[in-house]
């Protein structure tokens, strides 16, 4: 049976500035392939319209 190190994990969220930086990051991340996408679908909607002219 796995033993999840519970104690350590609520000691690390207690450290503000650890979940901080996580969460930037993560936030950073997500931003970043939030662009990607929006990026992506107007590049391909400006081919479509580039191969219908």
């Amino acid at each position: 049976m796995l033993k999840f190190p519970f104690e350590e994990a609520n000691e690390l969220l207690d450290d503000v500035d650890i979940v901080d930086e996580v969460m930037d990051k993560g936030m950073r991340e997500y931003t970043r392939l939030w662009l990607l996408g929006v990026t992506d679908g107007i590049y391909r909607e400006m081919e479509a319209r580039r191969e219908q002219v």
